[in-house]
């Protein structure tokens, strides 16, 4: 039976020092302005129309940096299209130059008469 008389008073107690603590911080809330008003949601109109424009010129910049990495993206864009092709230009013309110069190389050993042969300047 003794113990059951102490929940009680414990439970009081906690509750006691629960509405104290928070008796005290709400004291302290205010210390770090006193010419602030109590309502934290009071401010003055100038306040916000300060943080407006000052949100709004942020949110323009940003807008003008999407803009800007917009354009240079395509010019990467058209910059990576132009080198591909002339990559696939130059690859095309290797292997082509390589087939034509082994074509000519094996016919030139084999002593094939199907490649045109060197015919005088002049008819006798």
């Amino acid at each position: 039976m003794k113990y059951l008389t102490s929940i009680p008073r414990a439970a009081l107690t906690r509750v006691a020092l629960f509405f104290c603590t928070a008796l005290i911080l709400s004291a302290t809330v205010g210390c770090g302005k006193s010419s602030a008003s109590w309502s934290p949601f009071a401010s003055e109109e100038t306040d916000w129309t300060v943080r407006q424009d000052y949100l709004e010129s942020k949110v323009d910049r940003i807008r003008l940096q999407m803009e800007q990495n917009r354009d240079h993206s395509e010019r990467a864009d058209f910059w990576r299209i132009t080198s591909v092709v002339l990559v696939l230009l130059v690859f095309f013309a290797l292997v082509g130059g390589a087939a034509l110069g082994s074509r000519a190389r094996r016919d030139r050993h084999s002593g094939d008469e199907s490649s045109p042969s060197e015919e005088p300047l002049t008819t006798a």
